[in-house]
């Protein structure tokens, strides 16, 4: 990590919040004293919740292998790149991957189809949200100490959870209805729900994205055209081009990714906007009821390609 003077001023370079309960220092004289920051992150990665994540499956697609994708390597594909990402902008690199490896740990197994499926079981208790389900086992359902409940994080790191998505609630409307655990978080601790989190959590909520919106080869327009011009300029040999891709892509979490795919003959109206929304495709939410039949305009530019293709 750079150094504390090399940060850039609107940087974490040290926890202002501390932590809720105050701790003790360490009886005996560290050779490599760790930040608040580096403390936070190591908790997280010794937890019981993050170790759990190995079990928890995120993306299976079987005709690729026996590999599933979990939490786990998801939450560290993302810490890693948040780490990179802090880096490059001279911000806190510890605190940017301990909100990064903490961001899922309430997440249920099966994607976000299983939280769907959570929220459905747990609406006589007011539903399921997996964000604050995390913040529930940094705080209160990890057993690690005799001292407190949770892991005692800093008040920075458990602001980058609670607003991994940005703000919670707009200045207009302060009194919005939290998640109770949030709530009853910001009514010991004042987390600025109105306001985004640091820099670094920011950072960590960002990769997450990135991370979501990585395409395999055969789903990357650059990466087909780039693969079928080399194709053509060979010479000499016949040419196979190899493309990855994922079952259901596009259905969202009711079939990508899942050997279902092919059976799926039905999208409920959450999974016809994520669809809509991820090819952006222009119906409103009002008429995406009736599943209307969209062609582009002819002068569109996608007409526009197919017609000039097909002149080849």
């Amino acid at each position: 990590m750079p150094e504390i003077s090399a940060l850039v001023p609107y940087a974490c370079h040290k926890s202002d919040l501390g932590r809720f309960v105050t701790e003790a220092a360490p009886n005996k004289k560290e050779l490599f004293p760790r930040t608040d920051f580096q403390r936070d992150r190591d908790r997280i990665i010794h937890s019981s919740a993050f170790l759990r994540l190995r079990n928890k499956t995120q993306v299976f697609v079987y005709h690729e292998g026996d590999s599933f994708r979990t939490r786990l390597t998801h939450s560290l594909e993302v810490a890693q790149i948040a780490r990179t990402i802090a880096r490059a902008l001279s911000l806190n690199e510890d605190i940017a991957e301990a909100v990064a490896l903490a961001h899922d740990l309430g997440h249920p197994p099966f994607g976000h189809a299983g939280e769907q499926a959570m929220n459905k079981v747990m609406v006589p208790f007011g539903g399921f949200d997996h964000n604050e389900q995390s913040v529930r086992v940094l705080t209160l359902l990890e057993e690690k100490y005799a001292d407190f409940d949770g892991l005692n994080l800093t008040g920075e790191t458990l602001e980058g959870v609670v607003k991994h998505n940005g703000p919670l609630v707009i200045k207009s409307d302060k009194h919005a209805e939290l998640r109770p655990t949030i709530a009853a978080l910001n009514s010991k601790w004042d987390l600025k729900l109105d306001l985004y989190a640091p820099a670094e959590a920011q950072v960590a909520n960002m990769s997450d994205d990135d991370i979501w919106k990585l395409n395999r080869g055969g789903h990357d327009a650059i990466k087909v055209h780039a693969a079928y011009q080399k194709a053509v300029n060979h010479q000499g040999r016949p040419t196979i081009i190899l493309a990855k891709t994922v079952k259901g892509f596009g259905l969202g979490a009711v079939a990508e990714g899942q050997n279902t795919a092919h059976q799926q003959k039905k999208l409920d109206v959450d999974a016809l906007k994520e669809f809509r929304d991820r090819f952006n495709i222009p119906i409103s939410d009002r008429k995406i009821r009736s599943v209307p039949y969209y062609k582009p305009s002819k002068d569109s530019q996608e007409i526009e390609y197919l017609h000039e293709k097909r002149k080849i």
